[in-house]
């Protein structure tokens, strides 16, 4: 190819990145003559060779890998453009070097890689030309769309008409939309019955550890990297592909990791079985991310007021259970395991088994029809030979019994509610002599969580 360059003052080019659209200066244009320190010295790239790789996808993805070499340390690839004419495909790589740059005069190997843009290209066979240089061929076996069905085997696929409900994350105070006919499993929503294809949302808060790939399933092999902007803050935007020890696809995901700026990162993704499957629920996927509130008003999702957070307050909701409380903003996030829910203090004391305050709430199961009076003699009625005290109260205006005296680890304060027919159970501890340091938190905890704990309908 013919190698001549023309040298274009920068200040007068625009800037581009690789693929830019750009056109590089015609080889026959009279140089400009070298008077300013910033001159860029233009030229096509010295291609040795160039292959292509389809990858495994639907539709299908084609890359041309291409191979040179550069003539010293200081160039490097500018622009790389495409275009189609009939069954051909053009690529041009174009470099830039600074015209007085101190450079070092030995030949430096490159490979730049160039995704071609082959969506609805039909069935047939392609010719790859680098730099006017003939290379690889490759061959569509079928015509590169989706077919365009509105239902699938998969389930519940998402139209113009789709139904989106927004869901919000007590924990975080952050709201999405999704599709509202899609089966759910905890955060993750999927057109069928089966899990997948699917799309989803977890979140961790941030430590000197973290890193956007520290999120991404562990051995996935990254296709695509790239930094994304919205309108609730910057992010970065993986392709994977995950395979099994044998080497074999398992699954494709997209994963947007964001935002970047904040304690609290979410992962948004968006996971199938293949390209095809994938593509199912792109559309309800970038839905779900245009849709993102970072502090959604709890309000709009019918909370009473008795569960609206603000600075000193943070806001737990059980969607399951369907209760919510506020409990002090500066404790860590409520600890969900075994059917239990666990809200503590920061440490108070060294070792490995530190002392906190907390209150564990757990279901007790159903109630049978018995009243919470009959529950909790049930209960006291083990312990006949301790003195255990109890006291009527209330619990979300429902009728509910405090116990102080039941045998355990610590002292505690124990508050036993039914409601729908299920026995709700809450421990509040140490309510214990022996730690006389979190008495004052101890209380506190115990009257922020039990004066907003709120039943919902």
């Amino acid at each position: 190819p013919d190698s001549s360059a023309t040298s274009v003052p920068a200040a007068t080019q625009e800037s581009s990145g690789v693929g830019a659209a750009n056109q590089a200066p015609s080889s026959d244009q009279a140089a400009t003559p070298p008077a300013d320190d910033d001159e860029i010295i233009y030229a096509e790239a010295q291609v040795t060779s160039a292959s292509v790789a389809i990858l495994e996808s639907f539709p299908v993805q084609v890359n041309v890998i291409v191979q040179g070499n550069f003539p010293d340390g200081c160039t490097t690839i500018d622009q790389a453009s495409q275009r189609q004419q009939d069954n051909t495909f053009f690529v041009n790589l174009i470099t830039a070097r600074p015209a007085d740059a101190m450079c070092t005069q030995e030949i430096v190997p490159f490979e730049e890689i160039v995704a071609l843009d082959v969506g609805g290209l039909k069935a047939g066979e392609y010719q790859v030309v680098v730099n006017e240089q003939p290379f690889e061929t490759f061959r569509l076996t079928a015509d590169n769309t989706l077919p365009n069905e509105g239902t699938s085997e998969q389930g519940v696929l998402p139209t113009d008409d789709t139904v989106y409900e927004q869901i919000f994350i007590p924990a975080t105070g952050a709201a999405m939309s999704v599709p509202a006919a899609w089966t759910r499993t905890d955060f993750q929503w999927s057109p069928g019955s089966e899990g997948t294809p699917s799309i989803g949302v977890v979140w961790t808060e941030l430590d000197l550890e973290w890193t956007p790939t520290s999120m991404l399933p562990e051995g996935a092999e990254l296709i695509s990297r790239e930094p994304v902007e919205l309108e609730w803050g910057e992010g970065v935007q993986f392709q994977l592909e995950v395979k099994d020890a044998d080497g074999q696809l398992t699954s494709i995901e997209e994963h947007l990791i964001a935002p970047l700026n904040r304690t609290v990162v979410y992962d948004f993704y968006a996971s199938g079985a293949t390209y095809q499957d994938l593509e199912m629920v792109k559309d309800a996927y970038e839905a779900m991310i245009a849709s993102v509130e970072l502090n959604a008003n709890p309000a709009f999702q019918g909370l009473p007021e008795s569960c609206t957070p603000n600075v000193a307050r943070a806001l737990y909701v059980d969607t399951e259970r369907r209760y919510c409380l506020l409990y002090p903003a500066y404790y860590p996030q409520p600890v969900e395991q075994n059917g239990f829910v666990n809200i503590s203090g920061l440490p108070q004391s060294e070792g490995p088994d530190p002392i906190v305050a907390s209150l564990i709430i757990q279901i007790d199961g159903a109630a049978g029809g018995q009243t919470v009076a009959q529950v909790v003699d049930q209960v006291v009625g083990q312990y006949s030979s301790l003195p255990i005290t109890r006291r009527a109260t209330t619990l979300s205006d429902t009728e509910a019994v405090l116990v102080e005296g039941l045998p355990g680890r610590f002292g505690s304060r124990q508050v036993f509610a039914v409601y729908n027919d299920t026995i709700f159970h809450l421990i509040l501890m140490p309510v214990d002599d022996a730690f006389p340091q979190l008495a004052d938190e101890v209380e506190m905890l115990g009257e922020t969580t039990t004066s907003s704990f709120t039943f919902l309908p």
